[in-house]
Parts: C-alpha cells; sequence; structure tokens
C-alpha cells in the first residue's frame, strides 16, 4: 500500500475506528480533537505519515470544504532568473504549509490569451493568487476588475496600494 494512494477509509480500518474518527483527526492536524484519545489521535496521525496520507483536493471541493491547497503564481512569459529563484523559495515555502505552487504564464500582447488564462484559473478554486507580473497592458485594470473571482491576491510591485488588492514592493538595488 506504500506506493498506492491510501484514502481515510484504509486508515480508519489500520487503525480500528471510523471513518468520522479519522476525518476529525484528520482536519484538525495536530491541534488534535477533544473528542478523540490521544493514543487514538497519534495512531491516526503515524498512519497518515507512514503512508503519506494527502486529502483529496477536488473531493473536499465537491463537498464545500473550502478552498483547494493551490496557490496560482502569474509570471512573464519571458521569466527572469530573479523570478525564477522567487518561484523556487515560493514553492519551498508553500509546500511547507501543503500547499501547491501551479503557474499562469501571461503574454506581454495578447490580452484576450491573458483574460482567457485568468478565467480558466478561476475554476481552482484558489487559495490564493500571487501576480509577479502584470508590466502589461491592461493587466493591473484586468485583475483589478476580475478579483471577485478570487479569495486573496498579492501583487508584486502593484501602482496602486488603494486597490482592493495586496501588494509587496521589492527594491531591486
Amino acid at each position: 500500500m506504500a506506493n498506492m494512494r491510501i484514502s481515510q477509509k484504509d486508515i480508519a480500518r489500520m487503525a480500528n475506528v471510523s471513518q468520522g474518527t479519522v476525518s476529525s483527526v484528520l482536519s484538525h492536524g495536530e491541534r488534535g480533537n477533544t473528542k478523540v484519545s490521544e493514543a487514538t489521535r497519534k495512531r491516526i496521525l503515524e498512519i497518515a505519515e507512514k503512508y503519506n496520507y494527502r486529502p483529496n483536493q477536488q473531493a473536499r471541493q465537491l463537498r464545500g470544504q473550502g478552498s483547494s491547497n493551490l496557490v496560482a503564481v502569474f509570471v512573464n512569459e519571458n521569466i527572469s532568473p530573479l523570478f525564477y529563484n522567487l518561484l523556487l523559495a515560493l514553492d519551498r515555502e508553500f509546500k511547507q504549509h501543503r500547499l501547491q505552487l501551479i503557474m499562469g504564464v501571461f503574454s506581454g500582447h495578447d490580452k484576450e490569451r491573458n483574460l482567457e488564462t485568468l478565467i480558466d484559473f478561476s475554476t481552482f478554486n484558489l487559495a490564493g493568487v500571487i501576480c509577479l507580473y502584470h508590466d502589461f497592458a491592461g493587466a493591473y485594470d484586468m485583475f483589478l476588475d476580475k478579483h471577485s473571482l478570487f479569495r486573496k491576491i498579492l501583487f508584486l510591485d502593484p501602482r496602486d496600494f488603494a486597490a482592493p488588492v495586496s501588494g509587496v514592493s521589492i527594491d531591486y538595488a
């Protein structure tokens, strides 16, 4: 089973508990759950770790349990080495928080394709969006117009901090 995807039902069978107990423990993680004994909670978490359990994000979304674990990062089609290194660092940090980086690529000259990409990504029920590239004509306005499609948007070097999105500035010196 080490090479197969393990389910909560499998963990419940191995721990000799109900699937509801497994679900309760795994949804509370390290914080614990006062309805489950410490010994049972520990046994469930050990089995989940041993078999590298990961929740099925699509199933969680179908049940209406919040956003996915996906964070979209939008970049320019001609990404610079500075941003490539930033992406690697973001990916490492996201993994520590059980988040998955997915990348959207914007064209500097094809507004229609960029808008289509943005709308396509809105269907993923993203945990957040980071826009590393928005220098092409109309990009910033496109995001502002479509910001309601996403829970959280962070811009690198936004031109208007009063907009309904967050921003971080970089000192390139």
